[in-house]
């Protein structure tokens, strides 16, 4: 009887064992291509940024393509259509970033442009300064400021006397 036992018990751990790994080799497997894929992803990122900022010119799209290929063949990533893919959206993702960001340039100069004062401002004098610059400069007295200038890093005091 205790044979008959230990035979039943090895017959449900082995089943047991069939089952737990009917489901747990796919889940590994899918950790292992998610933790590959990010591996993949971040070095393309780097490496298109790289060949951005390396291969300068105009109309070098192809050059800067081949030479991060090579790259991923150097260590090792095999380039499909999967890594073609991902090479394509991360140049387009730095060229929208690129984008953004002088769009935001653009839109700060317009803002400054827009903030100086005009001969028909009313706030403004017969001089061009604005009036609070002119009473200012027309106080009597020595008045002390931290002007912008600066040498070697150290910013220079502006006297003002009249």
């Amino acid at each position: 009887m205790n044979d008959l036992a230990k035979y039943i018990l090895d017959g449900i751990l082995t089943l047991a064992m069939g089952i737990a790994l009917k489901f747990a080799v796919p889940y590994i497997k899918s950790l292992l291509n998610v933790k590959n894929f990010n591996f993949i992803s971040a070095w393309v990122d780097k490496l298109v940024a790289a060949a951005e900022q390396t291969i300068q010119g105009t109309k070098m799209g192809a050059t800067r393509k081949l030479w991060v290929i090579n790259m991923l063949n150097k260590l090792g990533i095999a380039v499909d259509d999967g890594v073609n893919a991902l090479i394509e959206a991360s140049v387009k993702a730095l060229n929208d970033a690129v984008d953004e960001a002088a769009g935001g340039i653009a839109k700060e100069i317009a803002n400054e442009t827009s903030n100086t004062y005009h001969s028909d401002d009313p706030v403004a004098t017969d001089s061009g300064k604005s009036l609070d610059a002119q009473q200012n400069a027309d106080s009597a007295g020595t008045i002390s400021a931290c002007d912008n200038n600066i040498e070697d890093g150290i910013p220079v005091k502006a006297e003002v006397s009249e």
